[in-house]
């Protein structure tokens, strides 16, 4: 489900179902479920700031020389 602010993306919302991954080993497998079965929804991050301000960690991708 999406719930999409098309004046303001920040706004936007979203849930998957089971969960975030889809692999059945992963913790994220079916993490978003009871969410989703609540009909709730977490917030999507689309500009720079919003992602930066949201961001738990950080990871840099850098080609092999």
């Amino acid at each position: 489900r999406q719930v999409l602010d098309l004046s303001n993306w920040d706004n936007s919302t979203a849930s998957n179902t089971p969960g975030q991954s889809g692999q059945p080993v992963s913790t994220h497998y079916d993490d978003l479920l009871k969410l989703w079965a609540r009909e709730e929804h977490f917030p999507l991050a689309y500009s720079r700031a919003a992602v930066e301000k949201n961001a738990k960690t950080k990871m840099r991708l850098a080609p092999a020389k």
